[in-house]
Formats: C-alpha cells, sequence, structure tokens
C-alpha cells in the first residue's frame, strides 16, 4: 500500500472501531446530565454497543473520509473541521428520520454532539499516530 492508502486505511480502522463507542458514551454522558444521572452504566453500556455500532459505523467512516482528505491535503485546522464533519454526520441522519415527527426536537444538538466528540478524539489519535 502506498503511504496515503496506509493512512487512510489506519484512519478508517481507528474511526470504526473508536467511534461507536465514543459516540455511545458522549450520548449517554450527556443524557446522564440532562436526567441527573438516570441513564444507563455498566451493564447497559455494553448492551448497547451492538446497536451503537448499527448505527454510528457508516457516520464514523464518512467522517474518517473527510478527515483522510483534509490530512492528504495538509488542511490547516483538520481536526477543527473534522468535527464540524462529525457533527454533521452524527446529526444530519437524524434529522432528516425524526426531523418532521417533533419527536425529541430539543436534544437534535445531542446528536451532533454525539458526532463531534468522537471524531475530534479519532482525529486527534490518527494524527498522534500518523507521526
Amino acid at each position: 500500500m502506498p503511504a496515503s492508502a496506509a493512512q487512510m486505511a489506519r484512519r478508517l480502522a481507528i474511526f470504526g472501531i473508536a467511534g461507536p463507542p465514543l459516540g455511545l458514551a458522549t450520548g449517554l454522558g450527556v443524557l446522564w446530565l440532562i436526567s441527573r444521572g438516570q441513564t444507563a452504566t455498566g451493564f447497559g453500556f455494553l448492551a448497547l454497543l451492538p446497536p451503537a455500532y448499527f448505527l454510528g459505523l457508516v457516520p464514523a467512516l464518512a467522517t474518517a473520509l473527510v478527515d483522510s482528505t483534509l490530512a492528504a491535503r495538509g488542511t490547516p485546522r483538520r481536526l477543527l473541521w473534522t468535527t464540524l464533519a462529525g457533527a454533521a454526520c452524527g446529526f444530519l441522519p437524524v434529522a432528516a428520520a425524526i426531523g418532521h415527527s417533533g419527536l425529541v426536537r430539543p436534544l437534535f444538538l445531542v446528536w451532533g454532539l454525539v458526532g463531534a466528540v468522537p471524531a475530534a478524539v479519532c482525529s486527534w489519535l490518527a494524527g498522534r499516530l500518523a507521526r
């Protein structure tokens, strides 16, 4: 593999493996703050991992492609742009699915955080491992 293909594969692996659990942890953390401690912990977190991968793998990989493209181009503030792309990848599918129903409308921004935080962490980690 050429260096850029190897780096892209590394980024896809990092985002694909770490992104969904980080998104789940972010979402549960925000819900824990909102509900004052009434959310899934321990075994509940483990039980939610399969749905987290099912729902979060495609947005995580899409964000990895954005991060890889930005890294290959040497884009300044790559971490910021990847974080914004992660927020969009977390927010847009949920907005499209439930936006017109009125369900959980106040929690739309939580979905942006669920994408943004893992994107930032994975982008930072991929950048550190690329050095």
